[in-house]
């Protein structure tokens, strides 16, 4: 996840079991949505499902200001979202994995809790419950890697968590980030907070 100076941000992840076509880095599209001055979402969607061949699987997501958008190269379309929760992993929006469906579950009741909001929403994004076998996706690796990569935190010898990060937005447009870092070894190292005065992009 990047964040501009004006509080804007994007976020990308990888979709498994997606092929490997593309040729190009999914890794810089983030910074390039925020590189500009004022970012335009719904034209940088365009601009993304113009070039959605060019990558491996993945998803992004985000938000200029006053648009919050989705895109998925593999279904090749986007979408402007409107208020709601919705859960986004290594699939597509809103796909069904336990994990996916714990975050929304547990999100709504952060809602209830505004006081203690972030704290609720950590200890949730700490949560290393291991769904059953039985409710596994299917994403084309082995059912060991498949339990591995099933909780919210992931830990893992050589694949697992290295940040969570928590964005919130408030009715006078105050915006705040939180990144909590870990080592290899799931140990918390830093937290970085930032926040900022949600500027409006340029029409």
């Amino acid at each position: 996840m990047a964040v501009n100076r004006y509080g804007h941000f994007a976020a990308v992840t990888n979709v498994r079991k997606a092929g490997t076509g593309g040729v190009r880095s999914r890794g810089a599209l983030a910074v390039d949505f925020l590189s500009a001055e004022r970012p335009m979402l719904e034209n940088y969607l365009e601009k993304l499902a113009s070039s959605a061949d060019d990558f491996d699987g993945y998803n992004f997501i985000g938000f200029d200001g006053t648009q919050l958008g989705w895109f998925n190269n593999v279904e090749g379309q986007y979408r402007l979202l409107k208020a709601g929760i919705y859960g986004l992993s290594n699939a597509s929006l809103d796909t069904a994995w336990p994990k996916v469906m714990r975050l929304k579950d547990g999100y709504d009741t952060a809602v209830e809790r505004s006081g203690q909001a972030e704290d609720y929403l950590f200890r949730l994004l700490e949560d290393k419950t291991l769904a059953d076998d039985d409710s596994l996706p299917n994403t084309g690796v082995d059912l060991e890697l498949e339990r591995q990569l099933s909780p919210i935190f992931i830990e893992g010898d050589t694949y697992g968590t290295r940040c969570s990060t928590i964005y919130t937005l408030d009715f006078n447009r105050k915006a705040r980030f939180i990144e909590r870092r870990f080592s290899p070894t799931r140990v918390l190292i830093g937290e970085t907070t930032e926040e900022f005065e949600i500027e409006v992009s340029a029409a």
